[in-house]
């Protein structure tokens, strides 16, 4: 029996990359955008319906992609939750009946198969899964330039996407958030005001997210052609 389409995949695409200095999406990889890269990861799964990106209309979506039917795109918001909650109605739009949403940042190109294949079973399992690292380094809590708490390394993990979870959990926890959209920075924080458990699985050291200029560096040897 072939695998149900049951995840929706919704990529924020609208950031001004304002630490980078430029347009990180665009730069290219072993002959492809970050975000061409980004999008490949989810496209061609069976298990995905459709990969919406969040963005302003003046970005053009990968060439080669653009004619792919599982390929959508929205109005990007302001910040990243708008965006998410723009690719949720877009959805609707749609009519795309997916079960469970997954939201990965575009600028995280070399996300493997096994880790996505790992966040969407607990996704199924649990309702909702993240993926995260250990913290090897201490953490301080710091007020006011001075150290106010150490922080209990063993119980903290450095959080990455895709963070998947049920569509429904996602819509209810939008509705029913208390502050403005714009505190949001992590898509399951919504889901913990909520009161909705997330389970967190392995994450992968390759899943780097592009935030410097030797950022790319690192992902142009991950994602050479005899890496792919």
């Amino acid at each position: 029996m072939a695998e149900r389409a049951d995840f929706a995949v919704i990529l924020p695409a609208a950031g001004r990359a304002s630490r980078f200095g430029s347009d990180k999406l665009a730069r290219g990889i072993a002959g492809r955008s970050v975000l061409e890269h980004s999008i490949r990861a989810f496209i061609d799964r069976p298990d995905v319906a459709i990969v919406v990106i969040a963005c302003g209309e003046d970005r053009p979506l990968p060439e080669a992609l653009t004619p792919h039917p599982k390929l959508a795109r929205c109005r990007g918001g302001e910040h990243r939750a708008r965006s998410v909650l723009n690719g949720l109605r877009r959805l609707d739009e749609l009519a795309v009946a997916a079960e469970y949403v997954a939201v990965h940042d575009a600028a995280r190109p070399a996300v493997s198969q096994e880790l996505i294949d790992r966040v969407f079973t607990a996704a199924r399992r649990e309702g909702a899964a993240v993926p995260g690292v250990a913290v090897t380094d201490t953490i301080k809590l710091v007020e006011s330039g001075r150290v106010r708490q150490t922080l209990p390394r063993l119980e903290l993990v450095a959080v990455q996407t895709p963070q998947a979870m049920r569509r429904d959990w996602l819509v209810e926890a939008f509705a029913s958030w208390p502050g403005a959209l714009a505190e949001v920075t992590d898509d399951v924080q919504l889901l913990e005001a909520a009161g909705k458990a997330v389970a967190v699985v392995e994450g992968e050291a390759r899943n780097v997210k592009v935030t410097r200029g030797e950022d790319l560096e690192v992902l142009k040897r991950l994602l050479r052609p005899n890496k792919l």
